[in-house]
């Protein structure tokens, strides 16, 4: 893997402008607490703040944690067509390249590769939380398979993730579903305007992912437990909370992984060191880690 020394400047603009985020730190009387702030440039919804607080991760533990993918799906009318579209071959393709640029750091001891996998409801959205989680409990079921020759991309995928110690996998839909219903993190008119800018939405939910690796809580919303949302494909493995979060961008979010809102307030806080380098063929990856 290449060195991950020399950080992008943080004065390159946002690839786009609807939102703007700022992470600030917050006196936690026991545990450090930091702010996410939200501000709207549609000038009719109001800011949002939500507030993380550490637990058990964080700059306090060690070990690294590795995401190797980045994969897109929706749910299908059959659980079938689900399954068997859930992988195209150029995520089977976008896996392979991230599992090689991170041989290296998988390699060292107390390193964790986790795989996110964001899926949609039959409406290309997040708005029914039941029918994404039977989807997900369905793909992770043939992930978690006994291996079979076969020449369906998932179960091409099931044996990659087997081979190279991918051993769990981030529901990101669910977790988006979730947050979308959840009415201590949203009013009204934070969630009429992330149903209308998707791509802001994303971006937002990076933020909990990010905490989720960590072992972080939402004091906002108690009852959003992030560590829910990260599923063994292997047996009953428990998953560590970590002090460095290393993401493999695939060519598909080149530009959002360099220039998205997440990426600018990542490098721009001080609760959190991020370095986010290009590398060959248009792959980026992200190493993040916390500060407080």
């Amino acid at each position: 893997m290449a060195a991950l020394s020399d950080p992008v400047s943080s004065s390159s603009s946002a690839v786009s402008s609807v939102v703007n985020f700022t992470i600030l730190p917050v006196d936690g009387i026991r545990k450090p607490k930091y702010a996410l702030d939200v501000d709207f440039f549609d000038g009719v919804t109001p800011r949002l703040k939500v507030i993380f607080q550490r637990s058990v991760g964080g700059a306090g533990t060690v070990g690294t944690v590795v995401d190797i993918a980045s994969v897109n799906a929706k749910a299908h009318a059959k659980s079938k067509d689900t399954i068997n579209k859930a992988f195209r071959p150029e995520d089977l393709a976008d896996i392979e390249g991230s599992l090689a640029y991170t041989a290296e750091e998988r390699a060292k001891d107390a390193t964790q590769t986790v795989a996110v996998f964001d899926l949609q409801d039959h409406s290309h959205f997040y708005g029914d939380l039941a029918e994404i989680e039977k989807a997900e409990k369905d793909i992770i079921a043939r992930l978690s398979a006994p291996s079979a020759q076969s020449s369906k991309t998932i179960d091409k995928v099931s044996q990659c993730f087997r081979d190279n110690g991918v051993v769990f996998l981030v529901r990101e839909g669910a977790l988006k579903a979730t947050i979308l219903q959840s009415a201590s993190l949203l009013k009204p008119e934070h969630l009429a305007f992330f149903k209308g800018h998707g791509q802001a939405f994303c971006q937002f939910t990076e933020f909990f992912m990010n905490a989720m690796k960590f072992g972080d809580e939402v004091v906002t919303d108690p009852n959003l437990v992030l560590g829910t949302y990260l599923e063994p494909l292997q047996g009953s493995a428990d998953f560590t909370p970590c002090s460095r979060s290393i993401v493999a961008y695939p060519p598909s979010y080149h530009d959002m992984a360099m220039r998205g809102e997440y990426a600018m307030a990542m490098k721009s806080t001080s609760v959190f060191n991020a370095q986010i380098v290009e590398m060959p063929k248009e792959f980026v990856l992200g190493q993040f880690r916390p500060l407080i």
